[in-house]
């Protein structure tokens, strides 16, 4: 399949926080394939989430578009009904559940599940599968504060992904991610390594990210992110985005004399 058809998912941290945040982005992919097939996407990720009293977050994100183009070998290879298209991606719809906020050594705990629609299309081209599917893993994190002006964020999250594969039956897989976030004055660097463990050949991606976030104001960010899948298959991934986000009702209140 494509390289958006089944990516792991992104670790994030455990606490929720008073914020509804809402990103937007661009992804500009290579896929390599072994024989030397050399193939080129792009997409348009987002994310939405909004939480409730400081425990509970909805999330809405996802792939709503991908732009294609694939090489002759593929094309040989797949035998796709096109060698270029637009294609309507997944979009995943979940929630986060804040267990434990952490106290002195012990992490911050939530429980999060996402599950997958089946706006994905295309399968004749084998961009999306079109099927359904499921996560649900345990997020924890922790927070140092190094400096007046310096923080470091850690967070794993490790749980069980499974999808639908057509005639193939489910495909139940370990999930898991790793991510160190570093709070600068004027950025914050964040690096990250993810993946999952399918019981099929060729469904064990590992990706590597760094990425970097630039406040324009205190409620909006410029993102610049690279990431390397280093198998299942081989992409090399460069984004760009935006995150915005806002005071809940429950801020107003609070900050009302």
């Amino acid at each position: 399949m494509g390289p958006n058809a089944m990516p792991p998912q992104p670790g994030e941290e455990p606490w929720v926080g008073n914020h509804w945040i809402a990103q937007v982005g661009l992804a500009f992919q290579q896929t390599d394939y072994p024989g030397g097939a050399r193939d080129f996407s792009a997409i348009s990720p987002f994310r939405l989430s909004y939480p409730f009293a400081g425990r509970v977050a909805l999330i809405v994100e996802g792939t709503p578009l991908e732009a294609w183009v694939v090489s002759w070998q593929t094309q040989d290879a797949w035998r796709p009904r096109r060698w270029n298209g637009l294609t309507k991606g997944d979009i995943r719809i979940g929630a986060k559940f804040l267990l434990y906020g952490g106290r002195g050594w012990i992490p911050g705990v939530a429980l999060r599940a996402l599950t997958r629609t089946t706006t994905g299309k295309d399968v004749e081209d084998r961009r999306f599968m079109n099927a359904p599917g499921y996560l649900f893993d345990l997020v924890f994190g922790e927070r140092w504060s190094l400096s007046p002006e310096v923080g470091l964020e850690a967070w794993l999250s490790a749980g069980f992904l499974a999808w639908q594969q057509a005639g193939f039956g489910q495909n139940d897989a370990f999930n898991w991610s790793a991510t160190t976030l570093l709070h600068l004055p004027r950025a914050s660097v964040r690096l990250e390594a993810r993946g999952y463990q399918g019981w099929e050949q060729y469904d064990k991606p590992l990706v590597l990210m760094a990425g970097l976030e630039l406040p324009i104001s205190s409620n909006f960010q410029f993102l610049l992110t690279t990431q390397r899948t280093l198998r299942d298959p081989e992409v090399f991934d460069v984004r760009v985005g935006l995150r915005f986000r806002g005071s809940t009702e429950v801020d107003k209140k609070d900050a009302s004399p």
